[in-house]
């Protein structure tokens, strides 16, 4: 047998190879009167490498270092000279040996692990990133507008950012002793909240809030994210209330946004509208994009699980939940990346916005690499929509999911012309 050179967990190893096996699990059903059997295959079996280690001469006194290691608990990185890398463990090591002659041969049968060759990457919902993005990128714009102060008034802004206000009562009022400097634009800011507020009275206060959580402080800026953060909400759940996918949700949250640009006379007002629209959109796109994800997984699990007992009966009560295709991804991606844009072009300091917009496109990433792919078929004759699903190898559940991507279906008891369908 030939030599070859390996290495197994740092040692350096002269072996040959003895056995390699593959097996493959194959189950045989066999049935009373009847010949033969019904053969299932569950898999391959470990594979195991059984080869011989040579020790001799100046090598010969590791021998001992190594057939200890053997003995090891732990999981062994074995570098083969014609597989490669193989991470599996020592099941058995025998060892024979001469001291008079400075020679070993160690005997070892190696089973493979199952395919792991790296730790599997955590990687967050996106839910949760925009979430954190979202109470960290309020602090990021009140650190914001309070450098804004300082840029455009000097050494003023001091006595501007010296205040502690209690935001139920407008600052003009709680500011007796200040210049009148500072109580004329307090005035002014006093005003910009009002027609905040004014343009969120229409819509009713949300049961649960976002920004409940958030710590405002007690100054000026706290002041103002609040009041815009809580008009901006009121429009993102008015919204969300009437929309059950993203892209209707962005449509309407977009009229919503340009409404509230109307009413707000002072443009410098309008990039702060921007940012907070961002962190709330965000995470509501996020929360549909986690629903949707529930849904795929539901779905792969309903692909399994039988439609028909073995009599024939119809047994699956769940229908199959619709997802999200890649256009209407693609569509809500593109939409909520604008809106951080526009955010981002007068807050770059603002990190929270890039790790928003970065929460969503991973997960649209991670779902694209994860999909099914879909080509487009010319369907000679008419046909029901549940045969071409079986002539293409598909359940016949995934009628619905067919019908999702072929708008110019109108009815799928006659189906031609070219069709997009999915391939397994």
């Amino acid at each position: 047998m030939s030599r070859f050179q390996a290495q197994l967990d740092g040692f350096d190893l002269d072996l040959e190879t003895v056995e390699d096996s593959f097996e493959n699990s194959v189950v045989e059903h066999e049935f009373p009167f009847q010949d033969g059997a019904k053969l299932e295959h569950m898999g391959q079996r470990a594979r195991r490498i059984t080869f011989r280690v040579y020790f001799l001469g100046d090598s010969y006194p590791t021998h001992e270092n190594f057939l200890a290691h053997c003995g090891v608990d732990r999981l062994n990185e074995f570098i083969h000279p014609e597989y490669g890398t193989i991470w599996g463990r020592i099941k058995s090591a025998s060892i024979h040996k001469s001291d008079l002659i400075s020679a070993a041969e160690i005997d070892v049968s190696f089973v493979e692990e199952i395919q792991q060759d790296r730790e599997p990457e955590f990687r967050p919902r996106p839910l949760a990133r925009t979430t954190v993005a979202f109470g960290s990128g309020q602090a990021q714009l009140m650190t914001a507008y309070s450098d804004s102060l300082r840029t455009t008034f000097g050494a003023r802004a001091a006595e501007i950012l010296s205040f502690e206000l209690d935001f139920d009562i407008p600052i003009v009022d709680q500011i007796a002793g200040a210049s009148w400097f500072v109580r004329t634009l307090a005035k002014s800011i006093d005003g910009v909240l009002g027609q905040f507020e004014s343009a969120a009275t229409s819509i009713s206060n949300p049961a649960t809030s976002l920004i409940t959580a958030v710590k405002w402080g007690s100054s000026i800026p706290g002041k103002v994210m609040s009041t815009v953060a809580k008009t901006i909400e009121r429009y993102s759940l008015a919204a969300q209330s009437v929309a059950s996918t993203p892209q209707a949700f962005l449509s309407s949250f977009k009229d919503g946004l340009t409404a509230i640009k109307a009413a707000i006379e002072d443009t410098a007002f309008h990039p702060i509208i921007d940012a907070q629209a961002s962190l709330f959109g965000a995470t509501v796109v996020a929360g549909y994009y986690e629903i949707d994800q529930g849904n795929r997984e539901r779905a792969k699990a309903l692909d399994g699980m039988p439609a028909f007992d073995v009599h024939g009966n119809y047994v699956r009560s769940e229908p199959q939940p619709l997802v999200l295709t890649v256009n209407d991804l693609e569509y809500s991606l593109a939409s909520m990346r604008e809106i951080i844009q526009s955010a981002m072009d007068s807050y770059r300091e603002v990190t929270a916005l890039r790790d928003c917009a970065e929460a969503l496109l991973q997960h649209a990433k991670v779902v694209k690499l994860d999909r099914e792919r879909i080509v487009t078929i010319d369907v000679s004759g008419p046909i029901p929509l549940h045969a071409l699903c079986l002539q293409r190898g598909l359940p016949y559940t995934y009628a619905d999911r067919i019908m999702a991507i072929n708008p110019q279906i109108k009815n799928p008891s006659f189906v031609d012309g070219l069709v997009r369908v999915y391939v397994r």
